[in-house]
């Protein structure tokens, strides 16, 4: 199997930062063209009615915040190569792999929280979800 396109799944994270770096170092390595994503958590976008933050004006939020953490990932590890990006709004683990699956990824590249016991059991792990339903190989990058 060859990997002529690679998506890159991104947050606000140290890890993430990892999966940037190893994407990008094997993106360059055999050629392949990069893609980043980072989704916009429909949960984050419900606004906040009592300090005067309607749900658009969250999503306007969360959507500059977004572009801020892109160009600053694109700025850092990946310079003038060719690019494709992604900012899908929804569930992350189901958008990553749906974006994946239409853009015809060939690898999907996610950093891990290494989150275990009670914690995972609560919060889940994108990551781990990616892996179970992904079609689409995955390469998850620890922290160095």
């Amino acid at each position: 199997m060859s990997f002529k396109k690679i998506l890159i799944s991104v947050d606000e994270s140290q890890f993430s930062i990892e999966a940037v770096k190893r994407g990008v170092e094997l993106g360059k390595a055999i050629g392949a063209e990069l893609g980043l994503i980072h989704v916009i958590d429909e949960s984050q976008t419900v606004g906040n009615i009592d300090a005067g933050i309607s749900p658009a004006d969250a999503l306007k939020i969360l959507e500059t915040e977004t572009e801020k953490l892109m160009q600053g990932l694109i700025d850092l590890y990946i310079h003038d190569l060719p690019l494709t990006k992604f900012t899908p709004i929804g569930k992350p683990a189901a958008q990553i792999i749906k974006t994946a699956e239409q853009w015809n990824a060939d690898l999907i590249v996610t950093g891990t929280h290494r989150t275990t016991g009670w914690r995972r059991l609560i919060i889940g792990s994108i990551s781990e979800d990616i892996i179970r339903h992904s079609k689409i190989p995955v390469l998850v990058v620890p922290l160095a």
